[in-house]
């Protein structure tokens, strides 16, 4: 009984909850709360094991929990005799566990299959580490979503040997893409504007709502994701833009991608402007200084030499494109071309990203945040990110092949639940959790 009281003491202080005798004599509650614990199974011969045996009696005759441990067991029974190549290193131990529930071994088969396969893993997992020939500091795409373009112009940027602009690549990315409730706004103060009447009152009552349409636009407007291999494709058609001619660290503030937004939808509205005529000057002049009265600086910082001059300008110049386009424009007149070609990833996706890293290229990857155990909710602890895988090596402590992610959140570590893994922004992911998180990657050759 004392070793017993010992052992659910130590399983509090693992944060398990014991249930005592009498509340296992409610089934029904008892398997609900297993039920409500399980993510991946390794946690039900965990919680099994914390219970009195009374527990764990009621429990056996309940075919809702043997269903449970089957259903668990059956998962990484498949993965060894179907799909070794997504067995994760924690499986064996899981399987071990889940069927000593029953008093069940794993068979010897099953551990020659997984043994094997872990011992081709470690043959793979050589020493690779590409951040010398990339040679790129590591860039912060702040709170604006474009980390589809910071990979892509990682991908490129290896390729070349030329640093490429990662802003660029994002604007012609989404240069088409507008907000209905942005846009909307803005059309009826232009539209306003343009009635007869009061002219001077109107375009008072315009500026005013233009003003506050830009302070008031949601943080969420302009990040939208995108896609590594397209915004890489779209930027080929015309050529890619340096760093050192359009910086990409430029973004502090997210506001700053509010505003210019903002000035893209506005662009945008050709039909308001078509019905414009003698007015054409006076609006984009008036649009113009509105503007750089609420974004100069950011504007400025984003496009340096960008005068008040050059915004009305691309008001009254063409209207198929959008403003931050033509901003971009300004900056990007000498561009290179890059032949390559973007390959996906299919079939066995870890072993076919190992090829690539042995072969001394690069991968982007698209996957689920979680894979980098972030501290609370400094970063958006679910949905996709992109980064670039640019090494590999094997863990002798933890006996895992770990993956070296070049993130795109700059050179701070705090982020991160294990900051200890992360080197000056790059952090070192073990495989399981790639494999477990990953959702889709890519080669450019």
């Amino acid at each position: 009984m004392l070793l017993q009281f010992l052992f659910h003491l130590g399983v509090y202080a693992l944060g398990i909850e014991v249930r005592s005798d009498e509340e296992c004599r409610d089934s029904e509650n008892l398997f609900n709360y297993i039920s409500s614990e399980t993510q991946t199974g390794n946690e039900i011969p965990e919680i099994f094991n914390s219970l009195s045996s009374a527990c764990q009696s009621y429990l056996l005759l309940d075919p809702r929990f043997q269903r449970e441990v089957e259903y668990f067991a059956s998962l990484i029974e498949n993965r060894i005799k179907h799909s070794p190549h997504q067995l994760r290193s924690t499986d064996l131990q899981g399987l071990e566990n889940l069927l000593a529930i029953n008093g069940k071994e794993v068979p010897e088969e099953y551990r020659n299959i997984f043994e094997a396969r872990m011992t081709q893993t470690k043959t793979n997992c050589t020493n690779k580490d590409q951040r010398k020939k990339l040679n790129i500091p590591i860039r912060d795409q702040s709170s604006i979503g474009w980390c589809y373009a910071y990979a892509a112009a990682d991908l490129v940027s290896f390729k070349s040997g030329k640093n490429i602009s990662a802003l660029d690549l994002a604007v012609t990315f989404n240069r088409m893409e507008n907000y209905e409730a942005v846009r909307n706004t803005v059309s009826r103060s232009i539209n306003f504007a343009l009635l007869p009447g009061d002219r001077k009152n109107n375009i008072d009552w315009a500026l005013k709502n233009l003003r506050n349409t830009f302070k008031n636009v949601e943080s969420n407007s302009v990040r939208d994701g995108g896609q590594v291999d397209e915004a890489i494709k779209r930027a080929q058609m015309n050529g890619f833009c340096l760093e050192s001619d359009q910086p990409s660290d430029a973004i502090e503030n997210g506001s700053l991608g509010d505003a210019l937004n903002v000035i893209n939808t506005l662009i945008d509205d050709s039909n308001a402007f078509r019905s414009v005529t003698v007015g054409n000057r006076e609006m984009s002049d008036i649009a113009a200084v509105s503007i750089c009265e609420n974004y100069g600086s950011l504007i400025g910082e984003m496009f340096p030499n960008t005068t008040v001059s050059d915004i009305s300008d691309i008001f009254i110049a063409q209207f198929s494109e959008g403003a931050l386009v033509q901003l971009r424009n300004l900056r990007c007149q000498n561009r290179v071309q890059i032949d390559g070609e973007i390959k996906e990833i299919t079939g066995n996706k870890m072993d076919e990203i190992d090829q690539v890293l042995s072969s001394d290229n690069i991968v982007s990857v698209d996957y689920y945040i979680k894979a980098l155990d972030l501290i609370g909710n400094d970063r958006q602890n679910s949905g996709l990110h992109a980064s670039t895988i640019v090494g590999r090596k094997w863990n002798e402590q933890t006996n895992k092949c770990e993956y070296l992610i070049r993130n795109s959140w700059g050179e701070s570590c705090a982020y991160y639940k294990n900051p200890e893994k992360c080197e000056d922004g790059y952090i070192w992911v073990d495989r399981d959790k790639i494999m477990a998180n990953l959702h889709s990657a890519r080669t450019f050759e």
